[in-house]
């Protein structure tokens, strides 16, 4: 599988890239993100490919559960028939230690076999139980945060000379925005209503990109790219607006994050 963060605006990289999953005679499938601004360079991508690029929708927490329920019963019913003589012998030793834990803590057959399959999940939990009021929510845009339609390509291009005089570069609202009009924002800023503002330690001496940050946080915390709010980037850090309101488990995986081989150590901005 090829996940594309961002969308490649030339349509032989796009091919390039996901030619990767189907080397050797191999199939796979290629994921891609693009904001509703970028939906007009599909067509090219299509042509380039030859098909249609079906769209997906975002899995519910319901979905997601159920398949994974539907897998473990996949796994348990598989189970059931050992197929391969060889492995009977093992087997067999596997029923004399149920039957030896059975008579010593005075266990019964449904006991048992629940506590094989909590040995089987293992420790993460099995059900999604997240928010998804907070991963729907979307980050407002207001008249001056528009962009243009040129998405990040036009982003970068703009910020390039204003690099030098240690200014950040500002992504505005939705993934892959422009910035606003009027220039740059500073730090000092206040995040859109429902919004909070969080600094991660990645910037631009790590030649890092909003595309890289949006991506990573995007596919790590669950959310669509309208959810993402502004984004700073400084030579030794960077912010990022986010809608308040971040499970404590969203937050702690975000601090093990990983973005241009650095942690993003996320914490809650302080004016």
């Amino acid at each position: 599988m090829v996940v594309n963060y961002d969308i490649p605006f030339d349509s032989e990289a796009y091919v390039h890239r996901i030619g990767r999953t189907g080397r050797a005679g191999r199939t796979g499938d290629a994921i891609l993100f693009l904001t509703p601004r970028e939906r007009r360079f599909l067509g090219g991508l299509e042509r380039a490919v030859g098909r249609p690029i079906e769209p997906m929708e975002v899995p519910s927490n319901a979905t997601i559960n159920q398949h994974r329920l539907d897998l473990l019963r996949l796994k348990l019913t598989t189970a059931l028939n050992p197929g391969e003589d060889s492995r009977r012998e093992e087997l067999a030793l596997l029923a004399e230690i149920l039957q030896r834990v059975s008579q010593e803590q005075d266990a019964t057959p449904d006991q048992l076999a629940l506590a094989a399959l909590r040995l089987a999940v293992g420790d993460a939990p099995l059900l999604v139980q997240g928010d998804e009021n907070w991963m729907r929510q979307q980050a407002p845009m207001g008249r001056n945060d528009r962009g243009n339609d040129r998405g990040e390509r036009g982003y970068e291009r703009g910020g390039d000379r204003r690099d030098r005089g240690g200014e950040p570069r500002t992504r505005v609202g939705q993934a892959g925005a422009a910035p606003a009009r009027g220039g740059f924002r500073s730090e000092d800023s206040q995040p859109e209503e429902n919004m909070e503002r969080f600094r991660i330690e990645v910037g631009w001496r790590d030649r890092v990109k909003p595309g890289n940050i949006v991506g990573a946080i995007a596919n790590e915390a669950g959310l669509g790219g309208r959810s993402i709010g502004r984004i700073q980037i400084f030579d030794g850090h960077s912010t990022i607006d986010l809608p308040k309101g971040m499970p404590d488990e969203v937050f702690n995986s975000l601090k093990r994050l990983r973005v241009m081989n650095k942690e993003l150590q996320i914490s809650r901005h302080q004016d």
